[in-house]
């Protein structure tokens, strides 16, 4: 025989489910570090430029951040960790007196009472700094905080050479793209190359500036970013002739061995001697000739080409 339940029974099963469910929404919408569905969306390599962060929200460089992930799994043109010397804005809106500005110390910590004295907010993200308030303010039992950072003074590059702007650069997020750095400088048109050293005793980085990908290079603070000319200046001329293929006048702009002349009329398998013929002081022509072959070996010494050098190539 079957179990019957009365119409009463039913209806308080069916409440107590109800209940449970109102709960449980009223939880999630009542919990402001809820993530966002739209957390999780993919990023592009570098979402804004660095340097102009002023004119976005001031909670822009956190927003894919979400529950459980780390600033590792961030870019770092898309974050920005508090630094020493930077000053920030923390509100609790659950009272009028909450709010005010914070200088971070040398030893990366601010004074903020209701969260406890010398509180370590350095390399934290305002997120985090947030969650972090969050669990120590226990004035109230459900804390409403913002951070923002007001005065970005921790992160700094240095920009030199070719600019109209040159001197230090702060820096708004963990590294910018060198477009945003080549932009607010001002570099000269006659810029050719950028050298970045990234630190003390680093080797510099050189980039041509007539590559395209060299505007997606980051840069990270500490970095001196140099902007230089460095087109080969031409001190003079030689002439090639013979069996090259390319032979006639070349520029001559500094060290140049007879090999890299012979490279330059073209390659030919067939030949097989250079004749360097050069006027000494007196005006008078001298020539000395060269087995390819023996300089392409090593077995003879590559001798250097002198502005004026006429060069011969033969078969």
């Amino acid at each position: 025989m079957s179990k019957e339940f009365s119409p009463v029974r039913i209806i308080g099963v069916s409440l107590l489910f109800l209940a449970a469910s109102l709960n449980t929404s009223a939880q999630i919408r009542n919990n402001p570090y809820s993530p966002s569905p739209g957390a999780t969306a993919k990023k592009s390599a570098v979402s804004v430029p660095a340097i102009e962060v002023a004119k976005l929200s001031d909670r822009s460089e956190n927003r894919i951040i979400n529950a459980g992930a780390t600033t590792n799994t961030v870019l770092p043109t898309e974050i920005y960790k508090i630094g020493v010397g930077d000053v920030i804005f923390i509100n609790l809106k659950n009272t009028p007196q909450g709010s005010g500005y914070y200088s971070v110390r040398r030893d990366g910590t601010i004074d903020y009472p209701l969260a406890g004295e010398s509180v370590s907010v350095l390399d934290q993200t305002v997120s985090a700094i947030e969650a972090l308030f969050k669990s120590r303010i226990t004035l109230f039992s459900n804390p409403s905080v913002e951070v923002r950072v007001r005065e970005y003074a921790s992160h700094k590059v240095t920009v030199v050479g070719l600019v109209t702007s040159p001197g230090e650069k702060q820096m708004q997020r963990e590294a910018v793209p060198l477009f945003v750095l080549r932009a607010g400088a001002g570099v000269n048109p006659t810029a050719t190359n950028v050298s970045i050293t990234r630190g003390p005793g680093l080797p510099a980085e050189t980039y041509s500036l007539n590559n395209p990908g060299t505007d997606g290079v980051l840069v990270y603070p500490g970095s001196t970013v140099e902007f230089l000319n460095l087109t080969p200046v031409v001190k003079g001329f030689y002439l090639i002739k013979g069996d090259g293929q390319l032979t006639g006048r070349k520029d001559f702009t500094g060290r140049t061995t007879l090999s890299q002349a012979v490279s330059a009329a073209g390659p030919n398998d067939k030949l097989k001697k250079a004749v360097i013929r050069r006027k000494d002081a007196n005006g008078k022509s001298r020539s000395v000739e060269f087995e390819l072959r023996s300089l392409k070996e090593g077995k003879t010494s590559d001798p250097e080409i002198l502005s004026g050098d006429e060069i011969e190539l033969k078969k």
